[in-house]
């Protein structure tokens, strides 16, 4: 029988897998965050067994459980972030936290039909580095911020300048919203009107009036048109 030799980076990759639920692969991966080894297929590979262990678990509630996993990364990511920021081990906290900081992305990014409960804290953190707006006291712009703050956790990993189309959101043409479905976003597996509904909540005045757009002209446009 052959003998199959594993790299380092595959033992990395089973070392998470071999554990059941994601708490335990969690403190798998706390413990081998360190190691040079864990590069973006390795990063990419836990947060896909990270995801299985929660979504295939019939006996626990899977939005709960979401946001517990979900929570525990950001929470290595904020602590290594702060490290990094207040001259702790400044270049090997920066390159931690760039590590937690692209498993979040992973992991965010398999559950695109989920809006995430999330501590004060790791929300403190999140307006801290510019990814969601400060609380706002006027309702209507606060429930915006927060919508906004659920599209970037869903869309990050898949919308590089998010700032950017933030600021298009008043003038973005339903042709140009298709393609970045098409192009960016249908890969993740998220139905477009499930991504129109997420573009509404954090754009509500598109959905009336003349400069609105509807399902039907979003729909119009095809992946391969000119």
């Amino acid at each position: 029988m052959e003998k199959v030799w594993l790299t380092f980076e595959d033992k990395l990759i089973n070392w998470v897998d071999g554990e059941t639920d994601f708490y335990d692969k969690m403190e798998v991966v706390k413990d081998k965050m360190r190691f040079p080894q864990v590069n973006d297929h390795v990063l990419e590979e836990w947060a896909q067994s990270l995801i299985s262990s929660v979504v295939y678990d019939d006996n626990i509630d899977l939005e709960d459980t979401a946001s517990d996993l979900v929570e525990d990364v950001f929470t290595q990511e904020r602590n290594f972030y702060f490290r990094w920021r207040n001259g702790y081990d400044e270049e090997e906290s920066h390159l931690m936290f760039g590590k937690w900081q692209k498993l979040r992305y992973f992991v965010c990014g398999g559950f695109p039909d989920l809006t995430f409960s999330l501590s004060g804290k790791v929300r403190g953190y999140l307006q801290e580095i510019g990814e969601i707006e400060g609380e706002d006291t006027d309702t209507e712009n606060s429930q915006v911020s927060q919508a906004k703050a659920a599209f970037r956790l869903k869309y990050g990993s898949y919308i590089e300048d998010m700032d950017a189309f933030f600021y298009s959101l008043g003038t973005i043409k339903a042709r140009q919203l298709k393609k970045l479905y098409d192009t960016k976003i249908k890969g993740c597996g998220t139905l477009g009107k499930t991504f129109l509904n997420d573009f509404w909540e954090i754009a509500p005045e598109r959905k009336e009036g003349e400069n609105r757009i509807t399902y039907d002209n979003f729909k119009a446009f095809r992946e391969d048109a000119k």
